[in-house]
């Protein structure tokens, strides 16, 4: 639930159901903190989700969507070699990313939300 509603735009209450999915189980899925962080990240919240990607990848150091939303989230905070770093690990985990294809495969309801996480990975460096 809270990934369909972060993808329709309506963040705020998809913080809400992750948190409580967090609550109501103590060992949390991986992709949990992958889907609350990406939630704070369209919501402009770039510290929570840096947090929460950190805390994903320490249990799940090669997920491809928690180093992107870390690259996305340190470009947004003009922090430079923190950017660097995630950028190095996505390439790593995919030596084939391309922005291009990424951008295909984002299912946003909102255009415009899309169009800003793919500004930041460009911006990041990510090849096109």
């Amino acid at each position: 639930m809270g990934f369909i509603l972060c993808l329709s735009g309506k963040t705020e209450l998809a913080i809400e159901f992750m948190k409580r999915a967090f609550r109501l189980n103590p060992i949390p899925l991986p992709h949990f903190y992958i889907l609350l962080a990406m939630a704070y990240r369209v919501n402009g919240e770039y510290e929570k989700a840096i947090e929460v990607s950190l805390k994903g990848i320490r249990d799940n150091p090669d997920q491809l969507s928690s180093h992107l939303t870390l690259a996305a989230s340190y470009i947004s905070l003009n922090r430079t070699k923190k950017t660097y770093e995630a950028v190095e690990e996505i390439l790593r985990i995919d030596p084939n990313f391309s922005i291009e294809y990424h951008a295909k495969t984002m299912p946003y309801k909102n255009q415009e939300t899309g169009d800003k996480f793919v500004d930041a990975l460009r911006k990041a460096g990510l090849p096109e």
